[in-house]
């Protein structure tokens, strides 16, 4: 995948990433996630005629990818704006607080005499 500001969805997928390994967030069924694939496959050859050969590319699909990766965790979108969103400079502070806003919601695996237990602060 393409994008032109790799660390807001290098972020978010690793938030997403880390939910889906510690089994807090579910998946829909294999023929929904294929048709999904598909659907995102196909918009992108029809969008970016050029690239399309070379992958998919998310130059303007970024926010509402990265916001529907959070919407499915039942976090925050961070926007900024619609300007900044699109036209200005994104920062690591754009995302500033998600892994606390992901601590409240699903607490914190902590690994105890062998035995791993969910803590909420």
């Amino acid at each position: 995948m393409l994008v032109a500001n790799y660390f807001r969805t290098s972020e978010v997928q690793a938030v997403w990433a880390t939910a889906y390994l510690d089994g807090k967030l579910k998946l829909p069924g294999l023929e929904e996630r294929e048709r999904e694939v598909a659907l995102f496959v196909a918009w992108c050859r029809r969008r970016y005629l050029s690239n399309g050969e070379k992958g998919n590319h998310m130059t303007f699909e970024m926010m509402g990818y990265t916001d529907k990766l959070l919407a499915e965790l039942g976090l925050r979108s961070h926007h900024r704006g619609w300007f900044w969103d699109y036209f200005g400079p994104g920062t690591m502070s754009d995302l500033r607080g998600v892994g606390e806003e992901y601590v409240r919601k699903y607490g914190r695996d902590v690994v105890k005499s062998g035995e791993v237990e969910v803590v909420k602060d």
